[in-house]
Parts: C-alpha cells; structure tokens; sequence
C-alpha cells in the first residue's frame, strides 16, 4: 500500500515503479519469467539486505536464508545487462571470533558450498546436533551464516563491482520524517518499547559499557551511498 500512494502521489518520479514478488530460495529467485528479464534489463543497482536476524536460528535455515539467497541473488545480478553496483548488508559482528577485524573478506572455517550441500541432506536433528561444532568460538548461527554470506560474495561476486557494508547493532531511527521509528523488536528494539511504555522502569546495567547502536536511517543512508 505505501508503494501504492508513493505512485500515486509522485507519479513523475515514480511512475515505472514495479513491485515484484519473489522467493530467496526458490530457483529463479521465485519471480514470473517476464517479470525476471525486466529486471535484466532495466535494474542496474542491488541492494542486499534481506536476512534471518534471529540470533539461534537452527543451521538448516540460516545457511538458507542468510547464505544460500545470497549466492542466488548474486547468480541473478550477474546475469543483468547493466550491472552498477551489488550492495551487501552483512554485520560488524560477522568476525565477531577475532580480536581485531580490518575491512577485509577473511577465510571461513569451512566451505560454505560443500557444507551447504551436506546440511541440506541432513534432517534437521542432525543438523542440531553438529551446530555447535561448526559455529566454535562464534556466539550463534547469526555470525557464523554472516561470515559464510561474505565469502560466497567475495567467490561468486568476482568481476562484479560488489561490496560489503556492516553495520554495528541497528536500532531506531534517529532523524527522517518519524524520528525513533522502530519496526520490530529484535535487539535493542524491545527495551526502546517496553521503556517507552513504562513496562520496563529498572534495568540492571554497566554505566561505563559502550551501547555499540547505530540509527536505522544513518544504515540506510550509507547503503544508497555505497551503492552510488
């Protein structure tokens, strides 16, 4: 509906506006074949951000959602007539096992294709039961799938101008047209609730902790940037 009254009341601007539904995980991406090769030939720019952000996601659909969709999606772009720019949207917390992490794609524990494979042949039980194992010193399926996710960007991605944004714990926005807007309760977003409606009155905490949040809005912003 918002895409809607957007076209409605800025037609100029956004009078070729097309909405196309579509699956990650289906092949193809779940998009109608015409609706594709539209996409082939007029998009240029992709900004990547679709993902699973529950922190214990079970193995089996993390690697879909946050590393499968992203090989792809990047399969998808390669195939565009005008490819300009290929956004990611990763975590700062994606090398969260390192003491000291550079703005580079490092090595990952395993190969993220071969365990693919091998994940999706097993039942889910299985799959639970070497979780642990394969996500080591990381703290969940979250990071450990992140990690994964950029190195099948910096494989599949080669020749294609790719980059990798990430972004820090994302929380409401901090300016814009409805400043502290929040649409879910992940991560900070449900104590920013609970305290605004006065559930939440006391919480125990460490004064001198850095809260490491950036505001929705400065994300996006940086995304349109980097893709420019």
């Amino acid at each position: 509906q918002l895409f809607k009254d957007l076209r409605a009341n800025k037609p100029a601007q956004l009078s070729k506006l097309v909405i196309a539904p579509g699956d990650l995980l289906l092949p193809g991406l779940g998009l109608d074949p015409a609706m594709a090769e539209e996409i082939r030939a007029n998009a240029s720019v992709v900004l990547h951000c679709a993902a699973t952000v529950n922190f214990n996601e079970r193995l089996k659909l993390a690697l879909q959602l946050n590393v499968l969709s992203v090989q792809q999606l990047l399969a998808f772009a390669r195939s565009f007539a005008n490819l300009a720019a290929f956004v990611h949207v990763s975590t700062a917390f994606s090398n969260c096992d390192r003491l000291c992490i550079q703005e580079t794609v490092y090595d990952p524990v395993t190969d993220p294709k071969a365990l693919m494979a091998a994940v999706f042949a097993m039942d889910d039980a299985t799959a639970d039961r070497i979780t642990p194992g394969l996500v080591g010193a990381r703290p969940n399926t979250y990071t450990f799938t992140k990690s994964l996710a950029e190195a099948i960007v910096r494989e599949d991605g080669k020749g294609l101008p790719v980059a990798i944004m990430r972004p820090s714990i994302i929380g409401a926005a901090w300016g814009g047209s409805v400043p502290g807007w929040q649409d879910n309760l992940n991560g900070p977003g449900g104590l920013y609730i609970a305290a605004a409606h006065g559930v939440l009155r006391v919480m125990k905490g460490d004064p001198w902790a850095i809260s490491d949040i950036v505001p929705v809005d400065f994300c996006a912003n940086i995304i349109l940037a980097i893709g420019w």
